[in-house]
Parts: structure tokens; C-alpha cells; sequence
């Protein structure tokens, strides 16, 4: 089994809860809009991070970012980006990097609005905002698990915690 941290648009804001929620997980991915160097060194205080500029990074951020990262686990393909539009029609660039890559799973951000849905055997997820809300959505953080070859994606509300 595989647990993996996902969670976008922090905006320099790593709430309190995030490091004990995320305790044990194999990776962390976060979707853009991290905003700040700092926040990346306190996620991977917790675990390896792997991580995509959103459309609020600084410059100042590392220029290691990419806008589309590909992350391969047990055999699963998982291409992470900040913006996606509207998952039931992408728009054009994306559908060429999804014919590309061919992931099992697209993690985004940008909306700050959870989605965890499969749409033509790939799973879109958004875990939400993990820093500002917006839109009356609650903070939240996601988790994918890739249990004996299969993956899955849940959310989590951090008004829980």
C-alpha cells in the first residue's frame, strides 16, 4: 500500500493540522500556488514532496517548478498541474498531454473546490484549498492510496481536525 499527501493552494498558509494528518504518508504532492520556499521546507519536513507552479507562485520560488510534472508509484502514472478547467472538457493543451502521458490520475488545484471523480477511466482530483478559502469552501487536504494496484482519492476538511 501507498498513501500519498496531496494539497494545492496553500498561498503560504500550512495549517495547523496538515503535519499530523499527513504523518506517515510516502509522498507529498502539491498542485501550485505554494507561494512561499519556506512552506515546501516544512512539507518536507514530513515527507518527500513533489510539487508544480501554480498561477500565484513568485518567480522567487525554485525554477525547478514545472507546470506539468509526471509522478510515477506502483506502476501508476500521475500528472500533476495546477490548472485543468473544466475536467469534463479540458481544454485542447491538456487533451494532447493526456494522450501523452496517459495517466491513471490528474491532481490540480486553482478552483480551491474539491473533485475526486473518474471521467474516462482517469481519476480527476483536487483536494481543495489547504490555505485561503474562497467561495465559502472549506479548507481541505486529499489523500490518494494505491491499494493492490488500484487507486483511490479522498478528501479531507480541515474544520475537522
Amino acid at each position: 500500500m501507498m498513501r500519498i499527501g496531496v494539497l494545492s493552494d496553500t498561498h503560504n498558509n500550512l495549517h495547523g493540522s496538515i503535519p499530523d494528518l499527513f504523518e506517515g504518508v510516502d509522498l507529498i504532492l502539491h498542485a501550485g500556488d505554494i507561494e512561499s520556499a519556506q512552506l515546501l521546507m516544512q512539507l518536507q519536513k514530513i515527507a518527500p514532496v513533489m510539487a508544480v507552479r501554480g498561477n500565484m507562485d513568485p518567480t522567487s520560488l525554485p525554477d525547478t517548478l514545472p507546470v506539468f510534472r509526471v509522478v510515477r508509484l506502483s506502476e501508476k502514472r500521475i500528472l500533476v498541474t495546477h490548472r485543468v478547467g473544466n475536467p469534463q472538457r479540458p481544454p485542447q493543451s491538456l487533451k494532447e498531454r493526456l494522450q501523452q502521458v496517459r495517466p491513471d490520475v490528474v491532481v490540480f488545484g486553482h478552483t480551491h473546490h474539491p473533485f475526486n471523480e473518474w471521467i474516462d477511466g482517469i481519476l480527476f482530483f483536487n483536494p481543495g484549498t489547504a490555505g485561503k478559502t474562497r467561495h465559502g469552501y472549506p479548507l481541505s487536504v486529499g489523500f490518494l492510496e494505491i491499494v493492490d494496484g488500484r487507486i483511490s482519492g479522498d478528501v479531507v476538511y480541515l474544520d475537522a481536525h
